[in-house]
């Protein structure tokens, strides 16, 4: 923050920041795979809203902040494509570390099977059910419209639900 920056605007940063800032890493993370980048994802969708007038944003901030974090990650995905990585690093990432704890049984075929749905069925129910964003708030941040945005939640509650009822599905 700068010196320049008045106490209402500094507290209001400070405000969203306590708010957003695990929200949004862990958002950050489903684009680009890895927690460190989607650190930096979130950092700068922070410097981004530091340059801001509060009232060019909006109050609460969540959904300006979710969107620049989905550009800002869609534009390092793209540099990624441009510039692929080594695929021992892909293939490292995805490995357990040592010394991790097991994650429930049922909460790993959940998001398993989460993994399976279409980026874009992915990213509505993460903003929905994870993140708490409301539909408008959604709309905010990924462009698409309100019904579509149910739509989309409704279809993709349904294929999990028979995907997670399919033979073999349950332990």
């Amino acid at each position: 923050m700068t010196a320049t920056m008045d106490k209402p605007h500094a507290s209001w940063l400070q405000e969203s920041f306590t708010a957003y800032e695990s929200r949004l890493i862990h958002y950050a993370q489903q684009f680009v795979g890895d927690w460190e980048t989607a650190r930096d994802v979130a950092q700068d969708s922070f410097l981004k809203l530091c340059q801001q007038e509060p009232r060019k944003v909006g109050d609460p901030p969540g959904a300006w902040l979710y969107r620049v974090a989905r550009n800002r990650a869609l534009d390092i995905l793209r540099a990624r494509k441009r510039y692929p990585q080594d695929e021992l690093d892909s293939v490292e990432d995805t490995l357990p570390h040592p010394g991790t704890e097991t994650p429930d049984p049922r909460l790993a075929q959940v998001w398993e099977t989460l993994g399976k749905l279409t980026p874009k069925q992915q990213e509505v129910v993460r903003l929905k059910f994870l993140h708490g964003l409301s539909y408008k708030e959604i709309r905010k941040v990924t462009g698409l419209s309100e019904s579509n945005i149910g739509f989309i939640i409704h279809s993709a509650v349904r294929e999990l639900r028979d995907r997670l009822q399919e033979p073999g599905a349950r332990q």
